[in-house]
């Protein structure tokens, strides 16, 4: 169970280091452990939350990969697509990621080209 966070502020995005260690975990391949890092951020967030509900989309995706690692792509294509589903489209940039941009690298490596690495590109002028 990771341990318990402060209230995370989405304003305070860069100054949360779970949330970028999550990232940068996240883009390293240590989907897994992304997972468990962005968890703990989730609930600081309060899970019902815009920004819960964005962080609980990242850590879909991770978990995604996940299964695709494990050989389950059926499984991973229909948790990445849940995860898109969270991360709210309709957003151009949140806590740092561009979210069009991003959930373009999430179906193009889900539903066509599995070779392209999905990256979390965060934006730090935000």
């Amino acid at each position: 169970m990771p341990a318990a966070l402060a209230p995370f502020d989405p304003a305070l995005w860069r100054s949360c280091d779970p949330y970028l260690y999550g990232i940068d975990l996240f883009n390293c391949g240590f989907y897994w452990e992304a997972h468990e890092s962005l968890e703990a951020v989730w609930v600081a967030a309060g899970r019902r939350t815009e920004a819960g509900r964005f962080i609980q989309g990242l850590i879909q995706i991770a978990v995604a990969h996940l299964k695709e690692i494990q050989g389950f792509d059926a499984t991973a294509k229909k948790m990445a697509l849940k995860g898109i589903e969270k991360l709210g489209v309709r957003r151009r940039t949140y806590l740092g990621v561009d979210v069009c941009a991003f959930c373009a690298l999430v179906r193009t490596h889900f539903c066509q080209d599995a070779s392209t690495p999905v990256k979390i590109n965060l934006d730090l002028a935000d």
